[in-house]
């Protein structure tokens, strides 16, 4: 069993469990993905992935939801969105040229070098209520 706290009842006890069972079961499902990953640093269980259209000022949904992760690799951070809507899971580097930010519901990703933005909703609500919001200017 999981190291207890003092104080801590049964049911709590059980639910902190579950979380860290949880948590080790989706390290390895991404270490299997890619190996370079060394640690889930938040995640949300369902996101839905939007890219937006600087020539028609709009939003478009794309092809990719699912649970998204914000992982620590070996040299570097990253965005994983293990899709549930087709083949190919996204990822996206957290570096120098990348801004993250929470907007309302929304984590909204900034790419400066190529003018990408992408948008996960539902997804900072769940990394707020985390209490480890991390905005990142990497």
């Amino acid at each position: 069993m999981a190291k207890g706290k003092r104080n801590e009842s049964p049911l709590d006890a059980q639910r902190r469990a579950t979380e860290e069972q949880r948590t080790a079961m989706n390290l390895a499902v991404l270490q299997r993905m890619d190996p370079e990953v060394l640690e889930v640093l938040e995640m949300s269980r369902h996101v839905v992935l939007y890219a937006f259209d600087v020539g028609g000022q709009s939003w478009s949904k794309l092809d990719v939801e699912g649970s998204m992760f914000v992982v620590r690799k070996r040299r570097a951070f990253s965005c994983i969105i293990l899709n549930r809507s087709g083949l190919e899971n996204f990822v996206q580097d957290i570096g120098t040229h990348t801004m993250v930010q929470i907007e309302g519901p929304y984590l909204m990703c900034t790419n400066s070098t190529n003018n990408q933005v992408r948008l996960a909703g539902s997804a900072a609500s769940a990394v707020r209520d985390n209490r480890r919001t991390r905005h990142a200017d990497m």
